[in-house]
């Protein structure tokens, strides 16, 4: 019973956020048309902070729609700092407030793609402190901060502080600040509120593995920490001896360099010594996460994915792969012993192009590769 009920309350939860993409179409259509009516510089830069919130509204429902799913989406957590920072940049200068924002505690070449979970988690939790923290502050500054930090164990945390120059929190107040529908008497006094942001937030960041906390001894105004380990929210990548790239220092940047994705090491060998062959570079993956977690930071010609694989076949793993690359989706082929039965227009839909059949045909590989860079087998042998 007890999980029928939580199985419904995830289906109404999806079913809402699903209705709510409607609306969202129509503010984000508007929002374009009005961009082509000829704005001033000013008015283009609030409109690009407007389309952006309405990005991450649908990001957020999608989420919840897809909550089963756990593919990479195309962000790092730098990214998504700076976005969120960003949204309530308005917010603060209409009120006269500094919205000052600080990361060169954090090291960005260690940033790496989050987990679906976990970027629409950190965004709704960083989402909510800054917002309290704009809402609630009359005069002087909004500070967020983003750094690096390692325990005593020698494991990476992330760190994030937003401390704000507001009213602060009540000393016979802060063992609740974090409670359902708690609202502070110093924060009810000048605005509104339901009391769920602050417990919003701390329930995602513990669902994520990690801890909110009202920092004590900070001055005036009130700081907000999030504590997470780096490992909770990066998504998990197969052991090096599983992923094999090709080495760039002796790569022709002309030739096609592609991405290989299959469960099986046989398999995997086999086509990229048929690829190699035609001098195409390959990197290659074992399964869906490790190949969108390469694609969100390197550039691939072509993307050859197995589709019969455990966790996420194929299907999913194009899927993934599209919201990873956005526009600059590769083209994705299939690869199957299982030609016969191979739906190619459900194939098409998730934005693969081609079928590449077990065991591969050399012949049949090349003229592939010949419409994958568009050109007559004359151009192709050139590349090759």
């Amino acid at each position: 019973m007890g999980n029928s009920s939580k199985r419904g309350e995830a289906q109404d939860l999806a079913l809402f956020a699903h209705d709510l993409r409607t609306p969202l179409s129509a503010i984000r259509m508007l929002a374009g048309l009005i961009e082509q009516d000829g704005l001033s510089e000013r008015q283009r830069e609030r409109m690009a902070l407007l389309t952006r919130s309405v990005d991450a509204l649908n990001a957020i429902t999608a989420t919840l729609v897809e909550a089963d799913q756990a593919e990479t989406m195309p962000e790092g957590l730098v990214p998504l700092f700076e976005d969120v920072c960003q949204l309530f940049a308005v917010a603060a200068e209409a009120k006269g407030l500094a919205l000052n924002v600080d990361r060169s505690g954090f090291d960005d070449a260690s940033d790496r793609p989050l987990d679906t979970h976990a970027a629409a988690g950190m965004r709704r939790a960083l989402s909510a402190l800054i917002d309290n923290a704009v809402k609630y502050t009359s005069t002087g500054e909004v500070k967020v901060e983003l750094r690096h930090e390692t325990d005593a164990d020698g494991d990476v945390e992330i760190v994030l502080h937003v401390h704000d120059t507001g009213p602060g929190i009540l000393e016979d107040e802060r063992q609740r600040v974090f409670e359902q529908y708690m609202r502070g008497r110093n924060q009810s006094a000048q605005i509104p509120g339901a009391g769920l942001g602050l417990w919003g937030a701390s329930e995602q960041i513990r669902d994520l593995g990690g801890t909110l906390n009202l920092l004590e001894g900070t001055g005036i105004g009130a700081c907000f920490e999030i504590r997470i380990a780096a490992s909770c929210l990066a998504p998990e990548v197969a052991s090096a001896e599983d992923i094999q790239l090709a080495d760039h220092a002796y790569m022709d940047q002309s030739a096609l360099h592609v991405l290989v994705v299959d469960d099986n090491e046989v398999n995997r060998l086999i086509l990229s010594a048929v690829l190699e062959s035609f001098s195409v570079s390959c990197d290659l993956v074992p399964s869906g996460k490790d190949a969108a977690a390469l694609a969100a930071v390197r550039s691939y010609g072509a993307v050859f994915l197995d589709l019969h694989m455990p966790d996420m076949d194929g299907v999913d793993t194009a899927l993934a792969l599209k919201r990873v690359c956005g526009t600059d989706l590769p083209p994705l082929v299939a690869v199957t012993a299982a030609g016969d039965t191979v739906d190619r227009d459900a194939l098409r839909a998730v934005g693969i192009q081609d079928v590449v059949l077990k065991p591969v045909s050399p012949e049949s590989l090349f003229e592939l590769l010949v419409r994958l860079r568009g050109g007559d087998t004359g151009k192709a042998v050139a590349i090759a």
